[in-house]
């Protein structure tokens, strides 16, 4: 099972992509259903150092004059998503016993479209590092 998914830190809102293997395809299909899942607003996306996040296809995509989608220079540190990969184990794989892929599979997927909604509140400050949404216009630079 292979999943590449993103995290919309404001909201709890993840979306994802499942694939045999994540190629630089589905990561094209990801950032598009980020695209159109938030009309008119420019998106911050902080990938990780996969070879499939640097492929041709990946950077041709981003490089559509019209892409609203920013990437920030690599920073492990701020990539909430593996932090709420390492949230989704204990409702998932700790202590848990799975008859096979199917089952295990189901499990995942539940926890994505069911555990993650319901418990964001309290998932929240776990995967987000207390990170604040600062909204630009509150705000001015100084230099």
């Amino acid at each position: 099972m292979n999943i590449a998914g993103a995290l919309c830190l404001e909201t709890g809102d993840f979306r994802m992509v499942e694939d045999v293997r994540i190629t630089a395809e589905t990561t094209v299909k990801l950032l598009a259903r980020l695209e159109r899942a938030n009309p008119g607003k420019r998106l911050h996306v902080i990938l990780d150092n996969a070879a499939t996040h640097g492929a041709p296809p990946v950077k041709a995509w981003l490089a559509r004059p019209d892409c609203r989608i920013f990437l920030p220079p690599y920073a492990p540190n701020l990539n909430a998503i593996e932090r709420l990969w390492q949230v989704m184990h204990p409702h998932v794989t700790h202590n848990r016993y799975h008859p096979d892929f199917r089952c295990f599979a189901e499990e995942v997927m539940r926890f994505f479209t069911s555990t993650l909604p319901a418990k964001w509140h309290e998932i929240r400050d776990t995967v987000t590092d207390n990170f604040q949404i600062i909204d630009p216009g509150k705000f001015r630079l100084a230099g």
